[in-house]
């Protein structure tokens, strides 16, 4: 190997060195605990008995930063039809949702304010009108960490989402009867790292 590429190699191997360092120490301030529970599809009927289904996707956020954090979660759903849903307020869904869960439930506009150390809050999204050919559903949740991030004494912001992925596979006409596999989570990231300007 001649000096040339010796050279190149070394500096390569430390470029690496340097990104993997930087990585580990770009830790958000805090991240709340994120457990989900089982996802679910239930069917409300109004007085003419026209039924309207909807998907519910309960979790649970602890607070283990031992600080007080302000907080707005919010939460999207996202399935393989390329289509987006927001999470919505729906009364008669949410009353029969809490019902199956058997406890009591935060519904969306209450996943916001100020959680105190060690306190959890159980939420619940709900959406309407969910695709029904679809196969596979995101949860896309956002506002469950600080968007600040400090590098060697640098603060940039960085804003990421929590995303929970689910399949189901079977008749589209009773979703609520087909069972719903967890595939796995990830950090998604929404808006690339950018360098806070000094003011």
């Amino acid at each position: 190997m001649n000096q040339r590429i010796r050279l190149a190699a070394i500096t390569a191997v430390f470029a690496l060195m340097v990104f993997a360092t930087a990585t580990a120490t770009a830790q958000p301030r805090w991240v709340l605990k994120v457990k989900p529970g089982d996802p679910g599809v239930v069917a409300v009927f109004d007085v003419l008995n026209q039924g309207k289904d909807f998907w519910f996707f309960p979790f649970t956020v602890t607070n283990k930063t031992g600080k007080d954090q302000k907080v707005l979660i919010t939460v999207n759903a996202m399935t393989d039809t390329k289509k987006t849903y927001l999470s919505g307020y729906y009364p008669d869904a949410f009353k029969k949702v809490q019902r199956i869960l058997g406890r009591k439930i935060r519904g969306m506009r209450e996943m916001r304010g100020v959680i105190k150390p060690g306190e959890s809050w159980t939420g619940v999204a709900l959406f309407k009108s969910v695709d029904p050919n679809m196969d596979r559903i995101t949860f896309q949740i956002r506002g469950v960490e600080d968007v600040i991030i400090r590098i060697k004494g640098v603060s940039f912001v960085e804003e990421r989402a929590l995303e929970f992925n689910y399949r189901q596979l079977g008749d589209e006409y009773f979703p609520w009867e087909e069972p719903i596999e967890f595939i796995g989570k990830r950090w998604k990231i929404l808006k690339q790292r950018t360098k806070v300007k000094r003011r």
